[in-house]
């Protein structure tokens, strides 16, 4: 077949029998996810996913009850630049789903679309790509996104790692871009949607990517320009991916620079103690995984590791006969594979890869559980691999052909849907019917032990700091990614105990103590200790605070949250005082102070963004970046291995 016949009978999911597959397989797939839907409106009782819930919730409440874009919150810490938090939704593609759906509804919904993306975009990349035959494409695509991990992570609250459905969209228009750099302006917007909410996961994904190109050096090219042209795109990607992401970049650099605490300061010093705490991926266990169901539980949300990678026998067998048989079509797969294995195993490996990775770039020393960011990309080319075994099946006989495809794709995903109970019972608590409060408070949760201490962020009061974001008051010592602040004064104590909480099949029981008054408490707006006069707070919202004063001198007014260069005052100069806002040198007589936030990195950020997406656009005029003689769409000529 000639390669304009290729193109002509090759669209994204082109062809009579590829629409009837896919249409087949995607009602299937919305059958075996169902349960995951089922009491949409519910909360969990796992704390990771009302932790969700509650960043969802707080960038809600923002925009519809107080019109105002999500930068700043005052329901974290005494006062967050939420723009900068990682798992702020507010700039995620599914925020306008949170808005209209809700934010619990709204984040399952998010969940629904990755993971049918992950479908589709590995029917996508293997199909038109890699130019796998039906049965391939649909294999590859089915095991994919049918295989137990998902569920397993679902079931654990970790709904950023559904990110990880991008990845064959991501690798798919990464390889076009080579003949093609039209796919480059593809490939730096669906990792900038990965960096706006799943940091790591974006510097996973970038490792794969690098991987890919990596190999490319050793192709049998007569020129070294050619071997390094996806060197080349892989950087440009990595740039624009960059500058798009930058309304999110820019403050969450700053936000690290003055946090309170960076996550896991314990293991940035030493890679031994990093190697103390890693979880990596056991060869051993995954391959048990792999290919043994796991044990049914009755908790909502058991913890199964971050290894239940359950994709069947008969899958794990065509992995190796594809592997074996069709050793020269998958060699960049399974070398990228062997890479990503090295990887994972981390200090347990014989080669220890990761130790490189941690001194010499950050963000992989925050990645200690190796095994919940490495699994996904080992399920991804084992799927990958085991997909291009279908072209082996040959013959003169269609129909024979086509009753042995039929057979080895049922009997492969018939036990793969036995493990659809996986899903079900993650949510099963109402959700609260709850009064927004009158005025705008802070308040703190204590420890189970008596005294004034603070809770050190368990996970113990989750479900209670959503319940303070829906009743419009904040929680100094929020449960939040990277620690800010925690200057501001609580005006209530709440102390929360749980039965059985560390017995995970059990409920948990919430018993609200009465609330203990501060008595150090002085209002959200004060008046400085040297000024007199009269003060009364005439609007708080997120963004922007509304103060009315009558003072008798020259003094200052105090704002009971944490001081942030990007506040701006109408009155005074705004100063930092015992941590707090403080308006300093207000004159006397009547003022109404307005203080916004306005921060210059998001505003920057948004304008490198917008620049970067005029150029992407534009790319195919820019000079620098340039395409292979070949004009058209590049076409595999060797199944799973691009030219």
């Amino acid at each position: 077949m000639t390669e304009k016949t290729l193109h002509k009978n090759k669209t994204v999911f082109g062809g009579t029998k590829d629409f009837w597959g896919l249409c087949f397989s995607l009602a299937g797939l919305l059958f075996f996810i169902a349960p995951f839907l089922f009491n949409i409106t519910h909360l969990s009782k796992n704390p990771d996913w009302v932790q969700a819930f509650a960043y969802a919730a707080a960038a809600r409440d923002s925009m519809l009850r107080f019109h105002q874009f999500p930068l700043w919150s005052n329901l974290f810490c005494g006062g967050y630049p939420l723009v900068a938090n990682p798992y702020d939704f507010s700039l995620s593609l599914f925020f306008p789903v949170v808005l209209v759906a809700g934010e619990i509804a709204g984040v399952k919904l998010a969940i629904l679309f990755l993971w049918l993306s992950g479908f589709f975009g590995m029917f996508y990349l293997t199909r038109n790509v890699l130019n796998y035959n039906l049965g391939g494409a649909l294999f590859s695509s089915l095991v994919f996104a049918l295989c137990s991990w998902w569920a397993a992570e679902a079931r654990s609250g970790n709904f950023t790692k559904f990110y990880f459905c991008l990845l064959p969209i991501v690798l798919g228009f990464f390889i076009k871009t080579r003949d093609d750099r039209r796919f480059l302006a593809g490939s730096a917007v669906v990792l900038a949607a990965l960096l706006f909410q799943a940091g790591f996961v974006y510097f996973v994904t970038l490792l794969l990517l690098f991987l890919y190109s990596f190999t490319e050096l050793f192709r049998a090219r007569p020129k070294f320009s050619d071997r390094t042209k996806y060197f080349q795109r892989f950087f440009a990607v990595t740039l624009f991916s960059l500058l798009l992401a930058a309304p999110r970049v820019l403050p969450a650099v700053e936000l690290l620079q003055s946090s309170l605490s960076k996550p896991h300061d314990r293991i940035q010093k030493d890679y031994s103690d990093f190697c103390k705490i890693a979880e990596a991926v056991d060869l051993q266990k995954l391959f048990m995984n792999a290919t043994i169901p796991p044990g049914r539980s009755s908790a909502p949300y058991h913890d199964y590791g971050h290894s239940l990678m359950f994709v069947g026998p008969i899958p794990f067998i065509l992995f190796l006969l594809g592997s074996m048989l069709l050793f020269g079509k998958n060699r960049r797969h399974l070398f990228v594979l062997l890479f990503i294995l090295l990887i994972s195993m981390g200090c347990n490996g014989r080669v220890d890869i990761y130790k490189f990775l941690w001194k010499a770039l950050f963000p992989f020393r925050e990645i200690y559980k190796l095994d919940k960011y490495f699994v996904p990309l080992i399920l991804f080319l084992g799927a990958i691999i085991a997909g291009s075994f279908f072209s082996v099946i040959r013959g003169k006989r269609r129909g024979v052909r086509c009753v042995v495809t039929g057979l080895l794709l049922f009997f492969s995903i018939t036990p793969l849907a036995g493990a659809r109970w996986m899903w079900e019972g993650i949510f099963d608590i109402p959700p609260p019917h709850l009064m927004t409060e009158s005025d705008f408070f802070q308040t703190v949760f204590l420890g189970q032990e008596a005294g004034k201490q603070p809770d050190q962020r368990t996970n113990f009061y989750s479900l209670e700091q959503y319940y303070n974001v829906k009743r419009g008051i904040g929680t100094i010592n929020a449960v939040i990614p990277v620690t800010f602040g925690e200057n501001t004064v609580p005006k209530l104590f709440y102390r929360i105990s749980r039965k059985a909480w560390r017995d995970r099949t059990h409920d948990l029981d919430v018993v609200y103590q009465l609330p203990e008054a501060n008595p150090l408490y002085r209002g959200e707006a004060f008046l400085g200790e040297q000024t007199a006069g009269i003060l009364k707070v005439v609007s708080m919202t997120p963004r922007k605070i509304e103060i009315k004063v009558h003072l008798k001198k020259r003094g200052d007014v105090l704002i009971n949250q944490n001081f942030s260069p990007w506040w701006r005052a109408n009155a005074g100069r705004l100063i930092p005082r015992q941590g707090l806002l403080c308006v300093a040198g207000v004159t006397e007589g009547e003022h109404h102070i307005v203080l916004k936030y306005q921060p210059a990195t998001f505003y920057a950020g948004a304008g490198i963004s917008l620049i970067s997406l005029l150029i992407l656009l534009n790319i195919k005029n820019i000079p620098l970046i340039r395409s292979s003689s070949a004009r058209t769409s590049h076409v595999e000529t060797n199944q799973g291995y691009p030219p």
